[in-house]
């Protein structure tokens, strides 16, 4: 009886109390009309509710609970301590105005003032209370009743029921009724869960004992036994274990049931190959959250199926099959059979078969299951051609086809016994024709996920790639009625849909997500859910008394340890894993053995059974052989009984740590040193000086030595955890501790694969890119891994350089309140409100210039950004090194600047909050850590921030009178005050390059919008470095980047420095034929290596670098399975770098001056009459062209059949504006060229398309162009092709590219023209040149106008001298 109840805090108002104070009738009037019919409801915010917990053993007492009385007695829960007490609310009426109705008294609850109160609904149905948490919109009535006939009336937020309470007032006591809510005895499930279990087990063993049910002899006739020997049970009411990792004969018992269901789910599948494929495979997947619940939770994960290419090891079989016929059409597919691993794949074609079909299906299968040895196909279709040989050549198997219509032929026997399987299940379950190929990819995928007698019963995947396979997702039978959530995420929209089950979704959602169709007439709409639930006759909805888990149908376990000590070592297991329950638990066990008449003696059946398990466990040792190593976390396995003390020996500076220690017989102590404690027995170690820390000066003499004993303990412990919570849910003994005390043998069970036991997802790949140089190196200074190391380091070297970084960027994230602090909210009322909790990290750069820079990021890629804008441009390469020819052209000023936190000047569009780090400590000691923050703007890291800037700042540009060009959207245009010229912006995320008369004045105008960093000429640009010589001309170089690039090169190699790397004059052999090379194939970390070393010449190119172009071209095209001499052939690109660091690209507006003579054959303006109406496409929204003039040119050359494997040829592409090469690449031609004409022609084109372009963007910013375009090439007939008005092709294949050019002639964009082979510039992107030429013609790209005139006349001089000899 509750007499006293103290009450030591005033009632706090809820929010809804203060709505109703303030008087909204209207608001008041609906909210209780709609809770007296449904009692819906969110939950509320101020904590004070009690939940309907299903999952929990015994109740939690959470915020607003006022303690009665507390039992000597504690529940460990989640590694975690809680106090037993008894407690008491008062319920709360919402629908009168949170009336106060009655005290409600709490027994034996687990108290957690904060956190939620959960009340489990089977304690109440225990204690004779009616409790119906059933929702009413779904057929329950959603109240309790209490003794006394007091009525509870539950609310639901759509999820859960609960009630309401507020906390209890002394008055209460006196004027409201009190109820008991749960019972003041003991409620302990996991014991009558134990005594059932042991009942079911001595019932299985043929021992009376009293039950409810009677109890089944071996000798029984009713007892049916199946042709392996076990026995098929009927179903009884017992506790069975889930989630087994390795299903055994002799350890699970089947019941007709469930072999019927497994038979269908496996399409046709006969007794022992349903017991064969449970043993083959594994179960891990019990029970899915929405079976038994009305609301599931809507969080999908997505999967993207990697397109990693494995070896089968074995020659794959194909053929075509016909899978239906009408009278109007056929549709057919292609079927892959492994004849050696049995591994079946088959793939729809449509109505016809044909060699892109083909290989079509042969790209699909190696993407899902590997790349083959050999193919063996078996039809009349052509795999001859270009496509079939580059899918050989990349995946390294042979095509060798098989005579037609032979009797040996593997895929048609196993596509046989495929259609009777069909066949048989089309007639048994109605199975309607248009799913006829629905039911034979089902089939398919059963026959991969069952074990077969010819496979050693094995399932076809996992001969295939060694990996168990998991049947968990096997729920449902193929076209069994189910229930599908259907509709938009939004919770109130969505319903459940009538259904039909086809089959496994493999490549959407996630890992149990199904193919449905809706179970209307003539709906033939296929859908992927993963919330999905069987449907019974007669069902309007999906109701949860009726439903059962997915293993229900799994085969019920036995108890392997069968003898009374066995059994009674099975107890005292049980009761470990509670506090309290050991003594009755023991008891219990004991009477169960007098009942019996145990006297503790083995008689002969329980030796038996005895050395049966002990022989079990030796057979599961060998099939476990992966499992058999020791664990990362060493037990104890010494024979030391105990430490005694310990001492210090030795001279200060050299002290020594030994300790006396005890022996197993209790002998004589003798002293042991610390090494060789760690090794023998590192767990008494740790908790001797764990418990010596506070007693005596062990901490002092050696702190390194506490830290690692408390991390030593927690890693035991954990290992401990996670060892019992597997042998629970799997059957598996691991041996985690005493293992030299003469236990029975068990497996002992390595930490790492307990993750991937709990877990079976595949681990990221080796080769997994690093997205930052956190933890590294750079330009000679350590870049911390969190805040905390960057402390530790400021610490070390005695300054706060990574201290003020960090609040640099909070303090510019609070100014600029990219935060609103919400500390007296928690994730779980957050996530109520509709914001996704996302973690919030502290990324560590250093500079270029030595600053250290921090960046708070938020994990975005957590968020699901379908249906919003995440596209935000860049200013393209040569749209930077036009500006700047416009600027020396045009005589004006550019500058650059950096917008500091640029993002968050932008507001976000999504909802989203996080928890504060340390980092927000540091920049203000009154922010706690852990406190909940909600996102208000765009955030780095957001999916949507860089569009969200994007948008911002385009806003802001367009403000200040700019607009995008038609070239390129991030250079902004803006007509002068005087209209005699534009002022342009360049855009790069937060990187601007104004180029205008009046630059300063514009910078000016952003730094009243924005905070910019720097302002001033540019020396440093988008990864370019910029010079200004005496007489105002620029010159942009990549000495800084490459200095940069050489350093990490020289770290991924191993070398010592540069001069161990090595030097080089050319970054390409001449010699060199990376398609001939034959060389080793290089392992996964050289593959990595190789691609790292493209991949930043790749960028290099892109900043300017074009001497690199052929080289990275042809090296490229391997990279998906580069050979050692392809390799070695990379690492000589940056031996080149290594010796030629700096070059530059000079911005010279002047006509450029070629190095050799240019020469036509034929007059100008003579094509228009080929060509009439000719002209020039202008935009008509193009600028004016106001700025000065710029001549254009343009060298292109070709390799014929460079390509000594497939014999295609070269284009080799150089375009120049004024004397600056503004463009330059290497490409392989598409087609074979069958003559030195067609690859010219064809790099004739390529060429005129620049042209177009340049022309285009050069009209874009306002430049005036008059003249055409120079088209420069070396081979005559070409260019008299292309120029004499009376020409014609007679080749088809290269009829396009002749009138291409020939038109652009025409139009007056472009001019041909001949140069000498030895003068033509883009000579060197179609080959790889000896020293002189490569010199000679890059020399020329990368010098001062002055230099290439000197070199141009020296070159005549000498040619000249040639001819007079």
């Amino acid at each position: 009886m509750l007499v006293h109840i103290p009450a030591k805090y005033p009632n706090p108002t809820s929010n809804r109390q203060k709505a109703d104070q303030r008087g909204n009738k209207k608001l008041k009037s609906f909210l209780h009309s709609v809770t007296n019919t449904d009692r819906f409801s969110p939950l509320p915010s101020n904590g004070m509710y009690a939940i309907m917990d299903e999952g929990t053993d015994e109740p939690f007492a959470g915020k607003g609970c006022q303690v009665l009385k507390s039992h000597d007695e504690h529940r460990i829960c989640q590694g975690r301590t809680y106090r037993l007490v008894d407690v008491a609310v008062t319920l709360v009426d919402p629908a009168q105005g949170n009336k106060r109705a009655m005290v409600l008294v709490i027994n034996r609850c687990l108290y957690a003032p904060d956190e939620e109160t959960l009340i489990p609904g089977h304690m109440l149905e225990w204690a004779g209370i009616s409790c119906c948490s059933r929702q009413k919109s779904h057929g329950g009535k959603q109240r309790i009743l209490a003794p006394g006939g007091n009525e509870i009336p539950l609310w639901t937020d759509g999820r859960q029921c609960y009630f309401n309470f507020t906390k209890v007032k002394t008055k209460d006591c006196d004027s409201l009724p009190i109820v008991e809510l749960t019972p003041p005895t003991p409620y302990r499930p996991r014991e009558y869960a134990a005594s059932r279990a042991f009942a079911t087990i001595e019932q299985n063993q043929g021992i009376k004992v009293k039950t409810d049910s009677k109890p089944m002899e071996i000798d029984d006739p009713k007892v049916e036994m199946d042709n392996c020997g076990e026995i098929i049970m009927p179903r009884t009411r017992d506790i069975w274990k889930r989630r087994r990792y390795l299903w055994d004969a002799m350890n699970h018992n089947w019941t007709p049931e469930q072999l019927e269901v497994w038979k269908d789910r496996l399409c046709c599948a006969n007794t022992e190959q349903v017991k064969q494929t449970f043993r083959a495979t594994t179960q891990l997947v019990p029970s899915v959250q929405h079976e038994n619940e009305t609301f599931p939770k809507t969080s999908h994960v997505a999967r993207f199926p990697m397109l990693a290419c494995r070896r089968l090891h074995e020659d794959i079989h194909y053929d075509k099959v016909e899978l239906t016929r009408t009278s109007r059409s056929v549709e057919y597919g292609i079927v892959f059979y492994g004849k050696k691993s049995h591994i079946l794949a088959l793939y729809h074609v449509g109505k016809t078969v044909t060699s892109h079909k083909c290989l079509t299906a042969m790209w699909e299968f190696t993407r899902d299951f590997g790349a083959p040895t050999c193919i063996r196909p078996d039809f009349d279709v052509s795999l001859k051609g270009p496509e079939w040989q580059r899918f050989t050549r990349l995946t390294l198997c042979e095509l060798k086809p098989t005579e037609p219509h032979k009797h040996n032929k593997v895929v048609e026997r196993v596509w046989g016994d495929l259609k009777m399987r069909k066949i048989t299940y089309e007639a048994a379950y109605l199975v309607p024709q248009e799913r006829v190929i629905d039911l034979y990819q089902h089939l398919v995928d059963c026959h991969n996920h069952r074990a077969h007698k010819s496979n050693n019963w094995r399932t076809p995947l996992q001969a295939v790639d060694g990996e168990t396979p998991d049947i968990s997702v096997f729920r449902f039978k193929f076209y069994e009625p189910i229930w599908f959530l259907h509709g938009p995420s939004q919770l109130a929209t969505r319903k459940w849909v009538k259904g039909r089950f086809l089959g496994i979704a493999w490549n959407t959602g996630d890992q149990m997500c199904y193919r449905v169709v809706e179970d209307l007439k003539g709906s033939n709409r296929t859908f992927h859910r993963s919330i999905v639930v069987s449907r019974f006759a007669g069902e309007n909805a999906p109701q949860k008394f009726n439903r059962k888990p997915s293993d229900y149908y799994f085969p019920t376990p036995k108890d392997p340890n069968s003898s009374a000590e066995g059994r009674k070592r099975k107890a005292s297991k049980l009761t470990k894993t509670t506090e309290g329950t050991d003594e009755a638990l023991g008891e219990l066990v004991r009477q169960a053995g007098e009942a019996r008449g145990d006297s503790g003696t083995i008689g002969p059946v329980e030796s038996s059974i005895r050395e049966e398990y002990l022989q079990q466990c030796k057979e599961n040792q060998e099939r476990l052989i992966e499992l058999t190593a020791p664990p990362d976390i060493e037990t104890e396995r010494s024979l030391l009984n105990r430490i005694i003390s310990w001492k210090q020996v030795g001279k200060p500076g050299n002290r020594k740590v030994l300790f006396q220690v005890e022996g197993p017989d209790g002998g004589k102590p003798f002293f042991c040193n610390l090494d060789d404690l760690k090794v023998d027995a590192p767990i008494t170690l740790a908790k001797f000086i764990n418990d010596m820390k506070s007693t005596s000066r062990i901490g002092n003499a050696d702190k390194t030595l506490v830290k690692w004993a408390q991390q030593m303990i927690k890693d035991h412990s954990k290992f401990i955890r996670l060892a019992r919570s597997l042998e629970e849910r799997t059957g598996i003994v691991g041996k985690v501790d005493n293992c030299n005390q003469g236990d029975t043998p068990g497996i002992s069970i390595r930490r790492h694969r307990l993750a991937e036991i709990r877990c079976r997802r595949k681990k990221p790949g080796r080769n997994k890119r690093v997205s930052n140089p956190m933890g590294a190196y750079k330009y000679g200074a350590k870049v911390p891994k969190n805040t905390a190391e960057a402390l530790a380091i400021d610490k070390a070297a005695g300054n706060t350089l990574w201290q003020d970084a960090i609040r640099k960027e909070v303090g510019a994230l609070m100014e600029m309140e990219t935060f609103k602090l919400m500390p007296l909210k928690t994730k779980v009322s957050m996530r109520q409100k509709g914001y996704q909790m996302l973690p919030l990290r502290c990324i560590f750069d250093i500079k270029q210039d030595g600053r250290r820079k921090a960046r708070i990021v938020i994990g975005g890629h957590l968020v699901d950004s379908s249906g919003y804008d995440t596209y935000a441009g860049n200013m393209k390469s040569i749209s930077a090194r036009l500006l700047m020819l416009i600027t020396t052209a045009n005589n004006l000023q550019v500058i650059t600047g950096d917008i500091g936190n640029a993002y968050l000047y932008a507001k976000s569009d999504l909802k989203t909050a996080v928890t504060l780090g340390k980092e927000f400590n540091v920049f203000d000691s009154k922010i706690q850590e852990h406190t909940i923050a909600a996102v208000e703007k765009a955030l780095y890291g957001l999916p949507t921030s860089a569009n969200r800037w994007h948008a911002h700042l385009s806003d802001n540009l367009r403000a200040m009178g700019f607009t995008p060009t038609r070239f390129d959207p991030d250079v902004w245009l803006r007509l002068r005050d005087d209209k005699a010229g534009y002022d342009y912006i360049g855009t790069h995320t937060d990187d601007l390059m104004i180029v205008a008369q009046d630059a300063s004045h514009h910078m000016s105008t952003i730094r009243d919008k924005y905070i910019v960093k720097g302002g001033g000429p540019p020396s440093f640009h988008l990864g370019c470095d910029y010079e200004q010589s005496e007489d105002n001309k620029w010159k942009i170089g990549t000495k800084s980047y490459v200095e940069e690039c050489m350093k990490r090169v020289i770290d991924l190699l191993g070398k010592k420095d540069e001069r161990d790397l090595g030097f080089d004059k050319v970054p390409m052999s001449p010699t060199l034929k990376p398609e001939l090379d034959e060389s080793p194939h290089c392992t996964i970390d050289e593959h990595r290596l190789c691609q790292q070393l493209i991949g930043i010449s790749q960028w290099l190119i892109t900043c300017g670098r074009l001497d690199l172009c052929f080289a990275v071209s042809s090296l490229s095209r391997f990279l998906s399975a580069p050979r050692q001499g392809h390799l070695k052939a990379a690492t000589r690109i940056f031996k080149y770098l290594n010796r030629t660091r700096e070059k530059w690209i000079f911005i010279d507006p002047e006509d450029l001056v070629h190095p050799g003579e240019l020469t036509r054959k034929y007059e100008k303006g003579k094509m228009i009459d080929s060509y009439p109406g000719a002209t020039e496409e202008l935009d008509p929204k193009f600028p004016a062209g106001l700025m000065k003039e710029l001549d254009t040119s343009l060298y292109y050359d070709s390799n014929f059949a460079h390509d000594e494997e497939t014999r295609r040829s070269v284009s080799g592409i150089l375009g120049m504006v004024g004397s600056t090469p503004v463009l330059g690449f290497s490409k392989r031609q598409g087609a074979i060229a069958t003559s030195t004409y067609s690859a010219e022609m064809c790099a004739a084109k390529v060429g005129a398309e620049e042209v177009i372009g340049i022309r285009y963007a050069l009209r874009s910013l306002g430049v005036k162009l008059t003249r055409p375009t120079k088209m420069i090439g070396d081979n005559q007939g070409q260019l008299d092709s292309v120029s004499n008005p009376g020409a014609f092709c007679k080749k088809k294949h290269s009829q396009v590219a002749f009138h291409y050019v020939r038109e652009c002639e025409a139009s007056g964009i472009a001019e041909c023209y001949k140069i000498l082979t030895d003068f033509n510039l883009s000579d060197g992107f179609t080959k790889a040149l000896d020293n002189n030429i490569f010199s000679r013609h890059y020399g020329f790209i990368f010098g001062w106008p002055t230099t290439r005139l000197k070199k141009h006349r020296k070159v005549e001089a000498r040619r000249r001298k040639k001819k007079v000899i």
